[in-house]
């Protein structure tokens, strides 16, 4: 199953961009992972947030079923995340979508078609951790569905 984190705006830094590394590297068959940094909608400082939102939700207009990273989806355990990556997979999904939005949220249309709304946590995230903290909980809930002990 290949897995596609894709977010708006924010480069790969030397901040982050290590831990992502070793993440994506870590992740074995039968999945992949990629990360994929979107441009901004933002044409502009002064663009209304609806504005910029709707712009990004069409560059996302292709996707089927993704999942969205939103503070107001479901919190689940990592062995919950776990549970839900071993439907996709078995119920045979060749490929799935994270979506982190942009700086001034995700479109109400791109939530509607969600498959899943999940939220990492209700503090608020840099997009930047956020993609640390999903990819860190993937690989971990492979390790739960291969029977290895790191999820502990």
């Amino acid at each position: 199953m290949r897995i596609r984190i894709l977010s708006f705006g924010h480069k790969r830094d030397e901040l982050y961009g290590a831990a992502l590394a070793e993440y994506q590297k870590r992740i074995v068959k039968p999945w992949t992972i990629e990360m994929n940094d979107l441009p901004t909608g933002r044409k502009s400082e002064r663009e209304a947030a609806a504005v910029v939102m709707r712009r990004e939700a069409e560059a996302l207009a292709d996707l089927a079923s993704p999942w969205v990273l939103d503070v107001g989806g479901t919190a689940v355990s990592t062995e919950q995340l776990a549970d839900w990556l071993r439907g996709a997979q078995d119920g045979g999904t060749k490929q799935l979508a994270f979506i982190i939005g942009g700086a001034d949220g995700i479109d109400a249309t791109v939530k509607q078609r969600a498959a899943r709304r999940l939220s990492l946590s209700k503090l608020t995230l840099p997009h930047r951790l956020a993609r640390v903290v999903l990819i860190e909980q993937i690989y971990r809930a492979q390790t739960i569905l291969r029977g290895e002990a790191y999820h502990k």
